[in-house]
């Protein structure tokens, strides 16, 4: 197993695993380690402490005592993650694939299987996201009149590895940004 599907599973179990978080997203290290054994023996804290610190978004977290470890964000189970409730710049951006956009026209950006939104604060981090995508269409780069949302009502969060997170966005706050072909 590669580092970078070791992360993966890391962030599998850390955002969407029930059993292994807390209510707040915490989970013991001894126990992912633990269940990373069982797909890589020699899997311990010096392997989790660099995919850690290796992971370019700065997904995960370590507790003061370096016992606990979480995902910063992107949980699909429901979590108190600690978030700083911000307003947000006047713009933020949403990667997606070009067969989203009927929906998303019609719904708005909608946190899916997730807890938020997530948003990002340039074009160049929006575009890796949504090229995860690419089955459904070429990347399309979404702009988020994220100013207007906040003096409308809206709440705004910032992660510990600063990505935005709203609970939801109406469409009339969405344009058309950039093509990623």
């Amino acid at each position: 197993m590669t580092k970078e599907q070791m992360s993966r599973k890391l962030s599998y179990l850390l955002r969407h695993d029930e059993q292994m978080i807390n209510e707040y997203g915490w989970a013991d290290v001894s126990e992912i380690i633990r269940k990373m054994q069982e797909d890589v023996p020699a899997f311990d804290q010096t392997l989790l402490s660099e995919i850690i610190a290796e992971d370019k978004k700065k997904r995960y977290s370590y507790g003061a005592d370096k016992r606990t470890i979480r995902a910063n964000q992107g949980h699909s189970v429901p979590v108190k993650v600690e978030m700083r409730e911000a307003a947000p710049p006047d713009f933020l951006y949403h990667g997606t694939a070009q067969g989203f956009l009927p929906r998303i026209f019609t719904e708005g950006l909608t946190p899916q299987k997730r807890n938020f939104v997530h948003l990002s604060k340039d074009i160049k981090t929006a575009g890796s996201v949504g090229a995860r995508h690419k089955k459904e269409g070429d990347t399309v780069i979404l702009r988020v009149e994220t100013g207007s949302m906040y003096r409308d009502g809206f709440k705004f969060w910032i992660s510990e590895n600063e990505i935005w997170q709203v609970k939801h966005v109406p469409r009339e706050y969405l344009s058309v940004a950039s093509w990623l072909l």
